[in-house]
């Protein structure tokens, strides 16, 4: 799921066109901004009586970090409307995902200046196809 996740994002236009920096787990350092940074927050393994169910609802966290507030924001935007939508990637189905929690916040790097962070949690369903 995390690699087709990330895929999905950089074939999103609204995404790709504002950033080519989508990692898991932490920003490389120097790399440009603005960029997403996913995490996953709960891998949403379910079971039922005979064991593992084949649909997950994973939550993952989306930190979108930018110098603009509006740039940052314009992302978020693009990927709330994508992952609202049902949509299969390489060897996943998504299903319709359901924001949890948004905010935002900002922070001073000496040398870069105020950068600014809008953090949105996800419960992404998904299954292996």
């Amino acid at each position: 799921m995390e690699d087709d996740l990330r895929t999905r994002l950089l074939a999103t236009s609204g995404v790709s066109s504002r950033t080519q920096v989508v990692v898991w787990g932490e920003r490389p350092q120097g790399s440009s901004l603005p960029a997403v940074v996913l995490n996953d927050v709960n891998p949403g393994r379910s079971y039922g009586f005979f064991g593992p169910v084949q649909l997950h609802g994973s939550t993952v966290q989306f930190d979108i970090w930018s110098l603009k507030y509006g740039e940052g924001l314009a992302i978020f935007r693009a990927i709330l409307a994508e992952m609202e939508q049902a949509k299969s990637v390489d060897d996943t189905r998504f299903s319709m995902s359901f924001l949890e929690r948004k905010d935002s916040s900002a922070e001073s790097i000496p040398g870069v200046g105020t950068v600014r962070r809008i953090s949105a949690d996800f419960t992404v369903w998904w299954k292996a196809i």
